[in-house]
């Protein structure tokens, strides 16, 4: 057959010059030696809320197709993908279109008093420029600062609010341990042993942080089953074990003196005088070294049988 086009569509009927059969129609499409890449004139960007262009039905090189999503959103930049209609010897286009925001984007922030006060960018966090009014932050005293964008652009104007702390002020601070994440409590729990350091701020961040370094964190055993299979039957602070001279008192819940113990050792197995003390809770008294100087820890545990 002569005079067909690639991508074009042929219904064809059949039948038998010498016998008499049944019409038979078959519809077929002529195959396409090569695909072409559709093309568009790129649609500008808009701004958001505005009403939006539609998306062209037909491609620069005369390609009739469909668009997904078939409506330009005007609230958020995103890609639309061009699909040719099936009898069209076309490849897939994507457009992305540009929708850009109507607030320059800048936020509320607080100095403090005598600091020297930042620059007011006159570029949004968006890319919108413009000036602002008034034109420098007063380093002294709170006040409202209005963004006026530049002619020709999407944004609006946008206010924002600079607080200034004056330096008498009380403020709340944060806590934390060894670099790890700040807390607003300054009480810390389930810390590691050993040496630490322990960072404080305000939360303003009007003063220069304080570090107090070499805090030794000391963890007990809570309890101790001194029942003789080979398992937790010695009660010991071994996390002192690397000073020789530290030394721990036990005593029962009246104040009676029970058994002194080095972190070296084993430990205290329950027992006084040779008998084993019922289960109940038991205090304990440390004597250690911390930063040159003697320290003190008391606390209590308890014995299980």
């Amino acid at each position: 057959m002569n005079g067909l086009s690639p991508g074009q569509s042929v219904t064809l009927s059949v039948s038998h010059t010498t016998y008499p059969c049944d019409l038979s129609v078959i519809t077929c499409s002529v195959p396409c030696l090569t695909l072409t890449q559709s093309t568009f004139n790129q649609i500008a960007p808009i701004c958001a809320g505005d009403n939006p262009p539609n998306l062209p039905s037909t491609s620069l090189e005369g390609f009739d197709g469909t668009w997904t999503p078939s409506v330009i959103d005007n609230t958020i930049t995103r890609t639309y993908l061009f699909t040719p209609n099936t009898n069209e010897c076309a490849r897939p286009q994507s457009m992305t279109i540009t929708v850009n925001p109507d607030s320059p984007g800048f936020s509320d922030f607080t100095i403090c008093s005598g600091n020297s006060a930042p620059t007011l960018d006159t570029t949004s966090p968006t890319g919108v420029t413009g000036i602002w009014d008034p034109r420098t932050v007063d380093e002294f005293n709170s006040d409202s600062y209005t963004f006026i964008p530049d002619t020709g652009q999407c944004a609006t104007e946008q206010t924002i609010e600079v607080t200034v702390i004056p330096s008498n002020t009380l403020v709340d601070f944060n806590w934390t341990v060894t670099e790890a994440f700040f807390q607003s409590s300054n009480v810390f729990e389930y810390v590691a042993s050993g040496t630490h350091s322990i960072t404080v701020t305000d939360q303003a961040g009007c003063s220069m942080p304080i570090t107090k370094t070499d805090i030794l964190v000391i963890n007990y055993p809570k309890y101790f089953t001194p029942n003789n299979d080979g398992f937790n039957d010695y009660w010991n602070v071994k996390e002192l074990d690397t000073q020789p001279n530290a030394y721990i008192r036990i005593f029962d819940r009246y104040g009676k003196f029970l058994k002194q113990i080095s972190p070296n050792g084993d430990g205290w197995n329950g027992s006084y005088n040779g008998y084993f003390l019922p289960a109940d809770d038991y205090w304990f008294v440390i004597r250690y070294i911390e930063n040159n100087a003697v320290k003190e820890f008391k606390s209590h545990f308890s014995l299980k049988r």
